[in-house]
């Protein structure tokens, strides 16, 4: 069965964007398979868009591995601006709700003459504990300047989730600068 599918790109991220009515499909090897940069179209995750029944739609993440994420802010910017664009979805009060796996997350929309020009989005208060993230180490929450290996070379990150785990790295200097 064919997947109809729209790219999308927020702050350095792109998602392929489809509608689903809930249909049972191998999502994971799906998303693993159109989301490779060389054999497929390309994409760090497929994002499908769901009805809700406690939210304007329900979401689902499946990053370019196929495993399942929970959430994507940049992700979700896109999902929001393709629901109301695309799937006729009203902001009420400026704003449109979206069905994560673990809550209700709220966008703030500005809109003109229909095309939404900005969104904003609450992503909740960030997780710290180690088995959150999730990160194995001996280290108590909060993880912060824990020591990885990358290309032998010894870098400190703090680890965090905001729905996907993330290492953040502090710099004293220009992105742009940076090795």
């Amino acid at each position: 069965m064919p997947l109809k599918f729209t790219k999308m790109h927020g702050a350095g991220n792109d998602f392929l964007i489809a509608e689903s009515a809930g249909e049972e499909r191998d999502w994971e090897r799906i998303a693993e398979e159109i989301c490779h940069r060389n054999l497929g179209v390309g994409a760090d995750g497929l994002m499908l868009i769901l009805p809700s029944e406690r939210a304007d739609f329900r979401m689902r993440l499946f990053n370019a591995d196929g495993s399942e994420a929970e959430v994507s802010g940049n992700g979700v910017r896109c999902l929001v601006k393709y629901a109301v664009e695309r799937m006729d979805v009203k902001p009420k009060d400026g704003r449109v709700t979206i069905e994560a796996v673990h809550d209700v997350l709220e966008a703030e929309v500005t809109l003109e003459s229909g095309v939404v020009t900005r969104s904003r989005l609450s992503m909740g208060p960030p997780h710290f504990t180690p088995s959150e993230v999730p990160v194995r180490t001996e280290m108590s929450a909060p993880v912060l300047d824990m020591e990885i290996d990358v290309d032998g070379e010894a870098i400190a990150v703090s680890c965090v989730s905001m729905g996907n785990p993330h290492a953040v790295q502090f710099i004293e200097m220009e992105v742009d600068d940076y090795p």
